[in-house]
């Protein structure tokens, strides 16, 4: 297995600018990017130089992960009780409008070349993606109730979400949080890792967000709601690398939109 360094630099044959390796042409001249170590450059709509890559991963990771617990201490300090699904909604969309704003301000310089493929029969590839999802999740939770399994932790926490407020739970679990969660983990983790190893990059992804919705790991219901999860990590990841982030998100954004509206029934 190869490995390549993720900050390699090239210079350009013609103006001699000094730019990403991994970048599909120069960005002063605009002469392809010929490689001859055989790894083939990023398109422009999967590619945001590797510490802003970098950037979008930590700061989403940390986000997703630790603001929950910041917001509702200072929801608290303003006499809200943590208590209820009142309480969880409100944190809950708080850190997703936060994390969507910090997400947005790291991209900005390239959300026209990240989404120049959006409204295109790529992105609409994302319904195929989705729709395996949908076959899996049916097959495998029929297998996993057979033998005891209930709802998950992930998805207890969405229904109480969803039972409080269903327009606003549409909103940030079905549209918003996947968004975000795209752009940590594809455009952030998995373009980063792909730059060292292609291989490397769709199995770290793939079980890492697998991993972030284990949420007791000494459960066995967790443990059989986990191949759910891993299965749609690497649906997601090869949409994005396939076709872009469109269809990732388009996939993404429609499989947590059908488990808000599955909720309400």
């Amino acid at each position: 297995m190869k490995f390549s360094n993720p900050f390699a630099k090239k210079c350009c044959e013609i103006c001699k600018t000094e730019y990403d390796a991994y970048a599909s042409s120069c960005p002063e001249c605009g002469k392809k990017n010929s490689r001859k170590d055989g790894v083939l450059p990023f398109a422009e709509d999967k590619i945001l130089g590797p510490y802003r890559e970098l950037l979008c991963f930590i700061v989403g990771w940390a986000l997703f992960q630790y603001l929950g617990f910041v917001v509702s201490l200072i929801f608290q300090a303003f006499g809200m009780k943590p208590i209820g699904a009142s309480f969880i909604s409100a944190v809950n969309y708080t850190v997703y409008g936060v994390l969507f704003v910090f997400l947005l301000s790291i991209i900005a310089p390239k959300i026209p070349s990240l989404f120049s493929r959006f409204l295109t029969k790529d992105t609409l590839r994302g319904l195929f993606v989705f729709a395996a999802i949908v076959a899996f999740d049916t097959i495998w939770g029929s297998l996993i109730i057979r033998i005891g399994a209930t709802t998950n932790k992930n998805q207890s926490a969405v229904n109480d979400i969803v039972s409080y407020s269903p327009l606003l739970s549409l909103l940030f679990v079905g549209i918003v949080g996947p968004i975000c969660e795209e752009i940590t983990y594809r455009l952030g983790l998995f373009t980063f890792l792909k730059r060292i190893n292609k291989v490397l990059a769709f199995i770290a992804v793939t079980i890492f967000f697998g991993a972030i919705h284990l949420h007791d790991i000494t459960s066995l219901n967790e443990w059989l709601s986990l191949p759910s999860y891993i299965f749609a990590g690497f649906a997601f990841t090869y949409a994005y690398d396939k076709w872009g982030i469109g269809a990732s998100i388009i996939a993404h954004v429609l499989t947590n939109s059908l488990a808000v509206l599955v909720s309400l029934l």
